[in-house]
């Protein structure tokens, strides 16, 4: 908690750490750090009377505090092992997809109405961010050379950026889309993209849904786009 408190953590987070690191000494405070076995901790974790969002927090925690002692040499490696992990419980119950396969995202695009269709499939195919797309202005798609620029002022960081090396798939819708002023944005209203995006869902019979799926579609869409005879360490690439 001192080196928390050196390093400036904000007061919120001081104070669950310090009532999660108050929680865990009165557990295991009689016991050297040695002894502890990743099992164990998350049976405690896992019994605590919380949400299972707050127990994601909780084993947050244990992981800081395990990861001081392997910077003060006091522990060689944390007890907690990919196995015990395995054991924590969903942060929430849902049903919803994390990825949209290629047939349930054509099946979504399909239930888009026009106006929204190119919003929905830059985002599909490139992983944008919404309120990136929200920025974006006809001029800033270039289908002849099949590049879109990304102004500053719709960048997260502020920067200029280019995005290129789109499946072919995604140049072919957009070159069949009514073509407007290239000065129009491509979404008129980011209020009516929102209200189309959740009624397409329900239409497409895939709604609720995670806030990103269609940025963690294009993850996975586009690392088999890029490989397509997969790869041996899917997870890290």
């Amino acid at each position: 908690l001192d080196v928390e408190r050196q390093r400036e953590t904000d007061p919120s987070t001081y104070r669950q750490y310090r009532t999660r690191c108050g929680a865990m000494e009165r557990q295991f405070g009689e016991r050297d750090v040695n002894t502890l076995r990743g099992s164990e901790l998350i049976d405690w974790i896992r019994g605590l009377e919380s949400a299972p969002v707050t127990k994601w927090g909780y084993l947050g925690c244990v992981e800081r505090v395990l990861n001081y002692c392997i910077s003060e040499r006091v522990l060689k490696q944390s007890p907690i092992t990919p196995a015990d992990m395995k054991r924590m419980p969903a942060k929430k119950n849902s049903t919803a997809p994390d990825i949209l396969p290629g047939a349930v995202g054509k099946r979504h695009f399909e239930a888009f109405p026009l106006e929204g269709k190119a919003m929905f499939c830059l985002l599909y195919f490139t992983g944008m961010r919404q309120e990136t797309g929200r920025d974006l202005r006809w001029s800033n798609v270039d289908l002849a050379n099949k590049l879109i620029t990304i102004p500053a002022a719709a960048d997260k960081k502020g920067k200029e950026r280019f995005v290129e090396g789109m499946p072919e798939r995604m140049w072919e819708i957009l070159a069949k889309l009514p073509q407007p002023d290239p000065h129009e944005p491509v979404v008129i209203s980011p209020r009516r993209y929102k209200t189309m995006l959740s009624h397409a869902r329900a239409d497409a019979g895939i709604d609720p849904w995670p806030k990103n799926a269609l940025r963690r579609s294009f993850a996975s869409h586009h690392l088999n786009f890029q490989n397509p005879e997969g790869a041996k360490d899917r997870l890290t690439q």
